[in-house]
């Protein structure tokens, strides 16, 4: 069961429609683009190697002139090869980028719920589960990515260490991103093994 599910059985009220969040306008810094969000305000919830990911992706993006805009506010490790609009826009702001973008790409954050049917997703899950954390409004297209945690249940635990998200390859996040935004890519690696130390 969904969390909205839980929340609306326990307040006794019907899900009837989809959230509908302010939106107020940004200009955008790049005409056709994807967003990226490597933070959630839970630390394992955030995977870790985003950086590789945008480094598969990249040269597929330029080909089709599509720019990536990362979001996010506090402190968030900046990515390269994105454009950073950290800690630039308010809720708001960030909801006009977000519904703009071609695809959102990320955690389990609000702005994977934020897509609503809108806008395509591919998220990111460790200690959380697809089954209850993912969104209950999502885009057809949306991809929720699921870490096999050694073969565990979800640990709901903030502080996860070593971090069950980092298990989810990144050459499988590339290929669900280009897949979902329907690019032809020859993205065909697979991570045999990351260790603890590698994000530092």
């Amino acid at each position: 069961m969904k969390l909205l599910e839980t929340y609306s059985n326990n307040a006794s009220v019907e899900i009837k429609h989809k959230p509908i969040l302010p939106s107020q306008y940004f200009p955008a810094p790049a005409d056709k683009y994807i967003t990226l969000q490597n933070s959630s305000g839970m630390r394992a919830k955030d995977f870790d190697l985003w950086q590789e990911v945008v480094n598969l992706i990249l040269p597929y993006l330029e080909k089709e002139n599509i720019q990536i805009i990362q979001l996010g506010k506090g402190e968030i490790k900046l990515l390269n090869g994105v454009i950073s609009l950290v800690n630039q826009t308010n809720f708001a702001q960030s909801c006009y980028v977000l519904k703009n973008a071609l695809l959102h790409c990320g955690n389990d954050s609000w702005m994977a719920h934020g897509c609503a049917e809108d806008v395509p997703c591919v998220v990111l899950y460790g200690s959380t589960s697809v089954s209850a954390h993912s969104p209950y409004f999502y885009h057809f297209k949306s991809q929720f990515l699921s870490s096999h945690r050694w073969g565990r249940n979800c640990s709901f635990n903030p502080n996860e260490n070593p971090k069950s998200i980092n298990l989810i390859d990144v050459y499988d996040v590339a290929r669900a991103i280009l897949g979902t935004l329907e690019i032809k890519h020859e993205i065909k690696g697979k991570t045999i093994l990351v260790g603890q130390i590698y994000p530092n």
